[in-house]
């Protein structure tokens, strides 16, 4: 609890500062927010807590739709400069969209009723992440992660979701932790990793064993391109 995000609360709706995300601390003084994919019942919490923490990156690690199930509402518009997505005081319009083989950026622009000017997102949605699974090419989500942190200022915090939070997005931090004690320690400690994680956010990247291997093998793989 004392990491969760919170939102501004609404006067009438005493709940309204909860969204199932979390603060979590990377290296080189970068800030992430792991959270929950959105649903259509927090599509609005969403978007306001990329408002209110100032987000300006996010990682998507999960396809809207994996083995028949739903896994994260789409939360941007359909096409480049076609309509805008409304949600509430919300105004989302997409600005450009660069596809790659295993993952796509979308620049959105965003409005809030009540507010002077817009603010710019950039997502990157890597799409070639099975759930419970390996990367198919750890080198692609290398490049995504480059791109995610080069572009940021470590000032605002990085959104990182896949769909309940935990997995994909757990694994994608703790890369963040483990590739820089790799550079300066010249080894790594991936029980360590988790166990810290799972101090910012229950239940971080699932299980250890698991963890373990599948953050091994996509090292293995960055050390070996």
């Amino acid at each position: 609890d004392h990491n969760r995000v919170k939102l501004a609360r609404i006067a009438t709706q005493p709940l309204s500062d909860y969204i199932n995300a979390s603060h979590v601390q990377g290296t080189h003084g970068r800030k992430y927010i792991a959270s929950q994919g959105p649903k259509q019942k927090t599509l609005t919490d969403f978007w306001r807590m990329i408002w209110e923490q100032k987000v300006e990156r996010i990682a998507m690690l999960t396809n809207l739709v994996e083995k028949g199930n739903v896994k994260c509402v789409q939360y941007w518009p359909e096409q480049v400069s076609g309509n805008a997505l409304k949600c509430n005081q919300f105004t989302i319009k997409l600005l450009k969209e660069d596809i790659w083989t295993d993952f796509t950026r979308r620049q959105m622009e965003v409005f809030k009723k009540g507010s002077n000017g817009a603010r710019h997102v950039t997502q990157y949605h890597y799409t070639t992440w099975p759930d419970h699974g390996v990367p198919s090419h750890a080198t692609a989500l290398w490049r995504l992660f480059r791109k995610l942190t080069n572009d940021a200022d470590n000032t605002q915090p990085i959104i990182i979701h896949c769909s309940a939070g935990v997995g994909r997005t757990g694994t994608l931090i703790a890369m963040d932790h483990l590739l820089d004690q790799a550079n300066r320690e010249n080894g790594i400690d991936v029980y360590a990793c988790v166990t810290a994680l799972r101090q910012s956010r229950m239940h971080m990247v699932q299980s250890v064993v698991r963890a373990s291997l599948r953050i091994v093998l996509i090292l293995i793989k960055l050390c070996t391109h």
